[in-house]
């Protein structure tokens, strides 16, 4: 049985890029003082505000226990606030404060810098973009089936 080259591996393809594209973006949002996750929880809250712990984790593929602590830096830092939803006691709301709209804007100024690293024509970035979401939705669909 011959073992495949680790290049071979499409999760080593996916890991590999993920690593460089983290770093890259990093940079930039270490200027914001936000991690990735924040970043995204703070760009899904500045395209509709209030959403419940539940809705944002998701949208971003986290549970609420890894959602939770990330939440509360951002409401320590004033930029979002947690609040009981008022008929179910059990689910919490998330709003941006009037700080965290501006670094939401601020955040969401960023250019796209991979695409625009990459070289590629936008095409081919929607492209390549489209058949990643539909394996990442393949993949989730078959480990929640």
């Amino acid at each position: 049985m011959t073992t495949a080259s680790i290049e071979d591996h499409l999760c080593f393809s996916l890991y590999s890029t993920w690593s460089i594209a983290h770093r890259t973006f990093n940079s930039e949002l270490g200027e914001l003082d936000l991690t990735y996750p924040q970043y995204l929880v703070m760009m899904i809250l500045s395209e509709r505000d209030g959403q419940s712990v539940k809705a944002i984790g998701e949208r971003i593929f986290l549970d609420s226990s890894t959602l939770t602590p990330l939440l509360k830096r951002l409401e320590a830092k004033g930029w979002v606030k947690r609040e009981r939803d008022f008929i179910d006691q059990r689910q919490v709301n998330i709003s941006l404060t009037p700080e965290g709209r501006a670094k939401a804007d601020e955040a969401g100024a960023l250019p796209d810098c991979l695409s625009l690293l990459s070289g590629l024509p936008e095409s081919e970035i929607k492209a390549l973009k489209d058949k990643i979401d539909s394996l990442r939705d393949t993949l989730h669909a078959q480990m929640s089936a």
